[in-house]
């Protein structure tokens, strides 16, 4: 029963922490325990149809290799859409109140600097260099590229757990927002 409280702990605080109970055996699911796949949504409903076959063959209760696979997906749907933006569509913002288009990719390259700064066990300060930069699709895209980059090394080797989970959780959650944007644009959003 314990195990199953911490299960609804970590899934309130973060979309992939179900990962660290999967197997728990938790008394009051339906299946007598938590489920054994987390993943996409079936096959027909997603864009990365080798997922599955990938995540079947990885070894179970990897809590590493999953935050990578997790880390590759989301990032790599990141990358995707500020490549699909059109230049001219950077400075759009649907509300005067809210980030433009290159601002909201420019913090998700200031989070990955942090985020991944700060796993690796480097204590920095946040800093938004990125998004209060210049928010051109050319230089956006650029240092994007190169904080990704950064962090596929973190994800790579041993990292704090919490730092690489909130980062996930971070970069869906702005992810959320691109595909927002997107879809106001009238364009489709690689995920989909």
């Amino acid at each position: 029963m314990r195990r199953l409280r911490l299960a609804i702990a970590c899934c309130a605080v973060s979309p992939c922490a179900p990962l660290l109970a999967q197997g728990s055996g938790a008394a009051g699911h339906p299946a007598g325990g938590v489920r054994e796949h987390i993943g996409p949504p079936a096959a027909e409903h997603r864009a990365d149809a080798g997922w599955s076959e990938m995540r079947r063959s990885l070894p179970q209760n990897d809590v590493a290799t999953e935050l990578r696979s997790l880390f590759a997906q989301v990032s790599g749907w990141v990358s995707r859409a500020a490549e699909m933006v059109p230049a001219d569509k950077y400075s759009y913002r649907p509300m005067e109140t809210t980030r433009t288009l290159g601002q909201m990719v420019g913090h998700i390259a200031d989070s990955y600097n942090w985020y991944c700064a700060n796993a690796a066990g480097r204590n920095v300060e946040w800093s938004e260099a990125i998004e209060k930069g210049a928010t051109d699709k050319a230089t956006i895209t650029r240092r994007l590229a190169e904080a990704q980059e950064l962090c596929t090394r973190t994800y790579a080797g041993p990292g704090q757990v919490r730092a690489l989970i909130g980062n996930i959780g971070h970069t869906n959650l702005h992810y959320g927002n691109i595909i927002t944007y997107m879809r106001l644009l009238g364009l489709v959003p690689p995920s989909s």
